[in-house]
């Protein structure tokens, strides 16, 4: 589920900045009709006014551009190995206090570092570990993708408006990824998670929890739309996506 922080800078920033009144054309060509979901060609022309136009957007944008950076020195394996192909899952009791069943830990050293929050115990990124249960490096994994994934929008949002094409190709590498691990993914498919000896209709299957899922599709989904269409093609022809 999207967090409060997400939901205001979501509604209060990127909307009105794509709502309001040139940057410069994309240095890549969009096929006509693309992006079609929740950015359309008039939202991303508007966006580009209103940055010529407006400091408050000219800022606005600068924000969203250094939200993506964090890929740029980052090779192809390097973004591959954050979206591992062994489950991720959020909802994991600290084995230590028994404590942290949901959210609270903190991933660190840029993903090799994960640390409870209430007993401060730390773990390092085994990237050998195979095992298939709720333990450490279950949430581990999560953690991981959740952080290769916040500035996936963004920097498929900077490709769009300005045509950088290092951000189109990291992104890219993301949704490939994505597409990869979860082939054949269905939203409607039930997972379970520590506390349950069964399937429930509100878990799922690459966090445990449907909420925090959908906030992760989301993000590809989007980031998907916003590169689809476009020349160069960033995007492999096996990633498809029904209209």
């Amino acid at each position: 589920m999207l967090s409060s922080r997400k939901c205001f800078f979501l509604t209060f920033v990127i909307l009105p900045l794509l709502a309001f009144a040139c940057f410069r054309p994309l240095s890549a060509a969009a096929r006509i009709g693309y992006p079609r979901t929740l950015y359309k060609p008039a939202d991303i022309e508007q966006a580009r006014k209103n940055i010529s136009g407006y400091d408050w957007a000219r800022e606005t944008y600068l924000r969203l551009k250094e939200s993506a950076a964090y890929y740029l020195p980052m090779d192809r394996e390097r973004i591959r190995s954050f979206i591992p192909d062994r489950t991720p899952l959020a909802a994991i009791k600290c084995p230590v206090c028994g404590k942290a069943p949901w959210s609270y830990y903190n991933l660190l050293d840029e993903g090799n570092v994960l640390e409870c929050v209430d007993c401060k115990t730390r773990w390092q990124w085994d990237p050998s570990d195979t095992s298939e249960t709720w333990n450490i490096p279950a949430v581990f994994r999560y953690q991981r993708m959740e952080y290769m994934l916040k500035g996936l929008t963004a920097a498929a949002l900077v490709f769009q408006i300005e045509g950088d094409r290092r951000y189109a190709a990291k992104a890219a590498i993301i949704v490939e990824r994505f597409a990869e691990v979860f082939k054949g993914y269905r939203m409607n498919m039930v997972h379970r998670n520590q506390w349950l000896d069964r399937n429930d209709p509100y878990y799922a299957k690459i966090a445990g929890w449907k909420f925090r899922e959908m906030s992760i599709v989301r993000g590809v989904l989007l980031a998907y739309d916003l590169l689809t269409g476009t020349q160069p093609h960033f995007l492999g022809e096996q990633i498809k996506v029904p209209e």
